[in-house]
């Protein structure tokens, strides 16, 4: 049994707070990433404007994904440190 302080129940609540939106918007991203790829890959009848905007919609989308897995990997190494200094482990 562990007694924890409300300041290290914060931290704790914080970090998997910000890891559980950061995996969210990475799923969001690299699903658009995805589905956008392969529409552009599939699709030959895109008139010029709409491939435009799907392409730079991807960059966006593959920009948005390395962010928030980098955001959320970061996340995920600050919660498990957080818990191994709260449990003594060092």
């Amino acid at each position: 049994m562990y007694r924890l302080t409300s300041d290290e129940i914060d931290t704790i609540c914080e970090a998997g707070n910000y890891k559980t939106l950061d995996l969210a918007l990475f799923s969001v991203c690299f699903g658009v990433l995805a589905t956008l790829g392969v529409t552009l890959l599939t699709v030959d009848t895109l008139t010029p404007s709409v491939q435009r905007s799907f392409v730079n919609i991807t960059y966006i989308s593959a920009l948005g994904s390395v962010f928030f897995g980098v955001r959320a990997k970061i996340a995920w190494g600050k919660t498990r440190r957080t818990l191994k200094r709260l449990k003594g482990e060092q």
